[in-house]
């Protein structure tokens, strides 16, 4: 009997204060985590209106670009072609249909090339939404890092005041 160990009224569940102590701590992480959280949301939809309000002038020539394309291959330019076959049929010597279903073939050509152009000239303009896009790659990469760090906590200081510090802020 004198081995036993000592039992409190709580079936061995008391409150102890480091066990208080460290249940704050977590709260109080867990407030500053979603506080940085939503604040790095609201920051990146900041970012996200901007891009949108650039996108007009990063977007203007390839678009005007392929409106001209558009309207080329459909509407076909009705003069122009008229006189492209005009002069097929006067220079080249081709016959009346000879000379209309070129045209119309040289149209089906042109009008996809420039649509072509573009839309390369739209996937090689990488720099569309780039700041958003780096920013929200940074912001989950610091979330992801945050809660890794509170998943595993260390002595003597909170895991925010070491996401802070990484990054040269202080709290």
């Amino acid at each position: 009997m004198v081995d036993q160990t000592k039992m409190n009224g709580a079936n061995g569940r008391g409150s102890h204060p480091s066990t208080m102590n460290s249940t704050r701590s977590a709260a109080r992480n867990m407030a500053h985590l979603l506080h940085d959280a939503v604040t790095l949301g609201q920051l990146q939809l900041r970012l996200f209106v901007l891009d949108c309000q650039q996108l007009r002038t990063k977007l203007g020539t390839p678009v005007i670009t392929i409106a001209a394309g558009l309207i080329l291959a459909l509407n076909c330019v009705p003069v122009g072609l008229a006189g492209i076959a005009l002069l097929f049929r006067d220079v080249a010597g081709f016959s009346w249909l000879g000379a209309v279903w070129t045209t119309f073939a040289l149209t089906l050509v042109v009008g996809p090339i420039c649509v072509g152009c573009g839309i390369w000239w739209l996937r090689t303009s990488s720099s569309l939404f780039e700041s958003s896009r780096v920013e929200w790659t940074q912001n989950i990469e610091r979330l992801k890092e945050m809660l890794r760090r509170s998943s595993h906590p260390t002595h003597g200081h909170t895991d925010t005041d070491d996401a802070y510090a990484s990054e040269g802020r202080v709290r």
